[in-house]
């Protein structure tokens, strides 16, 4: 997405500001199990911080400990 003095914004609309989900999110880990089952793996994955357009629905995610909501959220009592 393109990002303007450290603000996202929306590769659909250039003009619209991304709208950042509160809180921290996460993309887990898939295991294919030898019964064929999927099992996500909560405990092996990548915390993520993500965007999105009130218009159109782009989705847009960033690695969290690459941005400073990381340190912001693990301070939280």
């Amino acid at each position: 997405m393109p990002i303007k003095d450290g603000i996202p914004f929306c590769v659909n609309h250039s003009n619209i500001q991304m709208i950042r989900n509160t809180g921290l999110s996460a993309v887990t880990s898939l295991e294919r199990l030898s019964s064929g089952e999927v099992n996500f793996n909560p405990g092996n994955g990548v915390p993520v911080v993500l965007y999105y357009c009130d218009i159109c629905g782009y989705i847009e995610m960033y690695a969290a400990t690459k941005t400073p909501f990381w340190d912001l959220e693990k301070k939280k009592p």
